[in-house]
């Protein structure tokens, strides 16, 4: 008998719904792996890639070992999110686009960004809801009907984007901005700190 038996595959992908990010570089090898015998291969892209991919509510929080800032990379892009997520940066994580990228672009779900800083986001592509032809939303862009936002505790400060809402657009959302500050954000048009689109928007 030539059949070698190499014994069962063990994956260190980690399950859900509570996702855990255990480095702050910005890469994506289509998994959020657990930190294992020392090795740390879960960045923020991929557990939100992940949460994505599963059913149901899901939540992102930080390794206590990761703090600082997670710098996206430009050829990877924004971070895109499709599902329901609360992200809790622990007061601890900055998450930049360098100047290069949106930083958050949002199509559907109902999302929480807690005690994060989302910073120099820049639009550079043309995506603003169904327009084709502006940019919009640096740090966070709500693409969607039916998707509701919640930034809480939270800053977002020095994103940029050439038509509306440097630091978020709104394109016919639901977006709650509590407790948090927002500074130094800017646009060509309108909406340097919001930008709204008919969708609704609440301040407190």
């Amino acid at each position: 008998d030539s059949t070698c038996d190499i014994g069962a595959f063990e994956s260190d992908a980690q399950s859900g719904p509570n996702l855990i990010v255990n480095i702050n570089d910005d890469s994506d090898d289509s998994s959020c792996n657990a930190l294992v015998a020392g090795v740390a291969d879960c960045t923020l892209r991929e557990a939100i890639n992940a949460a994505n991919a599963l059913a149901g509510d899901d939540t992102i929080t930080f390794a206590p070992a990761v703090s600082g800032t997670i710098v996206l990379s430009p050829t990877l892009g924004d971070l895109d999110i499709s599902s329901t997520i609360a992200i809790n940066g622990g007061h601890v994580i900055t998450v930049s686009g360098n100047n290069a990228t949106r930083v958050f672009n949002v199509t559907a779900g109902n999302l929480t960004f807690d005690s994060l800083s989302i910073i120099s986001g820049t639009v550079t592509t043309n995506d603003c809801g169904p327009d084709s032809s502006s940019r919009c939303g640096g740090g966070i862009m709500i693409q969607n009907s039916g998707v509701n936002v919640t930034v809480t505790n939270s800053t977002l400060s020095g994103n940029r984007a050439s038509a509306a809402g440097g630091g978020i657009h709104n394109y016919g959302g639901t977006l709650i901005v509590n407790n948090s500050t927002l500074s130094d954000n800017e646009t060509n048009t309108n909406g340097g700190g919001i930008g709204n689109n008919g969708g609704t928007v609440t301040v407190s």
